[in-house]
């Protein structure tokens, strides 16, 4: 509707509370654990579009569709349990994204796209072995680095566009 929400931790987990409705309580963990936001696989298409979206995902292993950043104003996503993506994964016109942590991320079985992105700095996937697509980074203009020491499979092929600051390219597996 318009208006702003509001997120409060509580000793059960979260509680939103938006204008005009009930409270929503998300709970940790699940089975008596103690950890925050959803656990294992995720199945289907998942857009990340504010800082909640990234803290559900914290536990997240694996998503067997894409994977989306539309998030505009956040400044950085850090999923630091996501180990593989079954679709694309995707950012795309972001203005305040500066950092994008995936250091679990070992596959994308589809494309790896990033486009029109005007201050991402980093993006760090150590593991990242394999992209079934092709890799597209195109117009990133901040961009100075590209390191992805464990890639080894591109399935298609690696476009890179117009990315204005990029200084250092290292594929050394590949």
């Amino acid at each position: 509707n318009g208006q702003n929400c509001t997120i409060e931790e509580t000793d059960e987990g979260y509680s939103i509370t938006c204008p005009g409705q009930d409270p929503v309580t998300i709970t940790n963990g699940r089975d008596g654990e103690d950890s925050t936001g959803l656990i294992g696989v995720l199945e289907g298409r998942i857009t990340i579009e504010n800082s909640l979206d990234v803290l559900l995902l914290q536990g997240v292993t694996r998503i067997t569709g894409d994977l989306v950043i539309d998030a505009p104003g956040l400044t950085r996503v850090s999923l630091p349990n996501l180990e593989s993506v079954g679709g694309e994964l995707f950012l795309e016109n972001e203005a305040t994204l500066t950092e994008l942590l995936l250091p679990a991320l070992t596959a994308v079985e589809g494309d790896l796209r990033f486009n029109v992105s005007t201050v991402l700095t980093t993006f760090n996937a150590p593991v990242l072995g394999r992209v079934g697509g092709s890799i597209e980074l195109v117009a990133n203009r901040a961009l100075t680095e590209l390191i992805l020491p464990s890639l080894e499979t591109v399935g298609v092929d690696v476009n890179l566009r117009v990315n204005g600051e990029i200084e250092t390219i290292s594929l050394p597996q590949l």
